[in-house]
């Protein structure tokens, strides 16, 4: 028995130090298997901030879109430096120098603008000229045909679009996003509708184009032979005579507010019958305590050049002429104003003009009518966002022809009145033709590395 015992003399070290191996080995395994999970986790993180990092970059340009001057050629790039459109691939500054980020980028896009979006981030975006109907995926790449953009029709430009890629990067990790942006024309030859737009039997539209997010109606007997660009489930009804087109959009018209000023309205005179000069206020002409703007039988008001913030514009048989390029904002909200209202006369009427020399513009939300009258000729552009508009014949002996362009919430074009897309219309040179919001479009996020070195927005599907 002592022997058996002696034997064992050393048992409980063995025991003890095999133990301590295993927890030692343990212990091992943990603190790598603690490590891993720790780089995991960071690069998690990373990954995450460098998201947020190419959001910052997405952000920033869509801001700059809103706020930059717009230039009118349609090739600006809206980046911290105007560079126009690159003839050749040249380096990007700002964005890090690594393998798999790009250096340069090819001709047709603008050059890369970058920043720091906090948590150690930082990002570059480009921005990519888009053609009307062009997504991410289908991007202009050579000069030749950037410069196209300026030779497309003006009936069939309604959308000016862009497409923004953003690098962002933390710590070496990188991730990639894209998003297209839209801005509307805020003029446009034709008619554009966001709500419904109709036009009713033996109204004649011409060529004229006609946009709307709802239902587009011609009755039997219409004349037209124009373009229809609906977007929405709402096919367009058409009975009328003439060859069209149809094309469906992929976004929505957007018309911005109007916002007017309480500034009162600038030079507009007025002239009547010999006995009436000076034209009595109260009558005809502007009425400065009111702020309302009257053109009876009889009497010629001449709005000057330059903007007018009125409360209501009604012409009933007189002639209103235009001394130049002018804008006349309407609020008809004011106590008692009317808008924006015409029964007979004539608007615009010196001579060969162009309806861009009269815009229009109607904040409220009323409706706005041009009526026929002995003389009911309209040549105008008219933006009414929130209003609706009748073009009609009413009580008069003729129906009205208005010539230009109208933009509302929805158009009626009456029995027997004549709408005519203006085609002296110049989408390039007058005023802010161009709206100053630009739209977020579809989003999608790009493998973190570009499939083409030189081309930050390849490898995207859009």
């Amino acid at each position: 028995m002592r022997r058996r015992i002696r034997s064992e003399d050393g048992v409980a070290m063995t025991v003890a130090m095999f133990t301590l191996a295993v927890i030692a080995l343990f212990s091992a395994l943990i603190a790598s298997t603690a490590g891993q999970l720790g780089e995991t986790s960071n690069q998690d993180r990373d990954s995450k901030r460098a998201l947020g990092a190419a959001e910052a970059g997405i952000n920033t340009a869509l801001h700059r879109l809103n706020n930059a001057p717009t230039p009118l050629d349609n090739l600006g790039c809206f980046t911290d430096v105007q560079l126009g459109v690159l003839a050749e691939a040249t380096p990007v500054p700002g964005v890090v120098a690594t393998g798999d980020v790009p250096l340069s980028v090819q001709a047709g896009h603008c050059p890369g603008a970058a920043g720091r979006a906090g948590n150690d981030g930082t990002y570059t975006y480009f921005i990519t000229l888009l053609n009307n109907g062009q997504h991410c995926d289908a991007q202009y790449t050579t000069q030749t045909e950037v410069t196209s953009l300026l030779a497309l029709g003006i009936g069939g430009i309604s959308v000016l679009r862009r497409c923004i890629t953003s690098i962002g990067v933390v710590n070496g990790v990188q991730r990639r996003v894209q998003r297209e942006v839209y801005s509307e024309f805020r003029l446009f030859q034709g008619l554009i509708g966001t709500g419904d737009v109709t036009v009713s039997t033996l109204a004649n539209l011409g060529t004229s184009h006609v946009g709307s997010n709802g239902l587009v109606t011609m009755a039997g007997g219409s004349l037209f032979g124009g373009q229809v660009e609906i977007y929405g489930e709402d096919e367009p009804q058409i009975f009328a005579t003439g060859v069209w087109g149809v094309t469906h959009r992929a976004d929505p018209w957007i018309l911005d507010p109007v916002e007017v000023s309480d500034i009162n309205a600038g030079t507009i005179t007025c002239v009547g019958p010999l006995i009436l000069i000076p034209c009595d206020t109260s009558v005809a002409g502007l009425h400065p305590a009111s702020r309302r703007v009257r053109v009876p039988t009889g009497y010629t008001v001449t709005i000057a050049a330059g903007d007018h913030y009125i409360c209501e514009l009604s012409v009933t048989g007189g002639s209103l002429l235009v001394g130049g390029e002018a804008r006349v904002f309407i609020d008809d909200d004011c106590p008692a104003g009317e808008g924006f209202t015409m029964q007979g006369g004539l608007v615009n009427a010196t001579g060969i003009v162009s309806a861009e020399n009269l815009q229009i513009y109607v904040e409220g939300d009323s409706t706005v009518s041009i009526r026929g009258g002995v003389l009911a000729t309209a040549n105008i552009t008219l933006y009414a966002p929130r209003s609706s508009v009748v073009v009609e014949q009413g009580g008069g002996l003729l129906a009205p022809i208005v010539k230009g362009s109208i933009s509302a919430e929805s158009i009626t074009i009456g029995q027997g009145a004549t709408f005519v897309g203006d085609p002296l219309l110049d989408i390039t040179t007058p005023f802010e033709q161009i709206a100053g919001v630009w739209h977020p479009g579809n989003w999608s996020e790009c493998p973190a590395k570009p499939a083409e070195a030189d081309d930050p927005h390849s490898g995207c599907n859009g």
